[in-house]
């Protein structure tokens, strides 16, 4: 998912969640008022559901806000035949495993693609 995307999702589905969250919390305060006036037990029936309907809806929003982008970065491992001299850089686009990428500094021998990997880094956006 890109930057634009999930900036896009956020702002549109942001306040819906928040005025769903306020409203819920409004017929909350609501419900308790009127069964402490009326003792009428009705009202925390309906009460508790909502409750549990405005917990589910700040963990959605928790989860909206916590959400990072993975960011891939690609990694070679370049060995030498000769004397196991190791490099490791980041890679260009065309390289596949065991081709011969140059001479080695050391002892000019051939170097060769050991390993090809990538590592995840996150980036938070808010």
């Amino acid at each position: 998912m890109s930057e634009e995307a999930l900036n896009e999702i956020r702002r549109k589905w942001l306040p819906i969640y928040m005025l769903v969250l306020l409203s819920l919390i409004f017929v909350i305060l609501h419900l308790i008022i009127n069964y402490r006036h009326t003792g009428n037990a009705m009202y925390i029936n309906w009460a508790v559901p909502t409750a549990l309907l405005a917990a589910y809806i700040a963990y959605a929003i928790s989860k909206l806000l916590r959400i990072k982008i993975p960011i891939y970065h690609y990694y070679k491992t370049i060995k030498c035949i000769k004397c196991g001299y190791e490099i490791t850089r980041e890679t260009e686009g065309g390289e596949y495993l065991f081709s011969k990428v140059g001479k080695c500094p050391k002892c000019s021998g051939d170097m060769i693609i050991l390993k090809l990997y990538r590592k995840k880094s996150y980036r938070r956006i808010l």
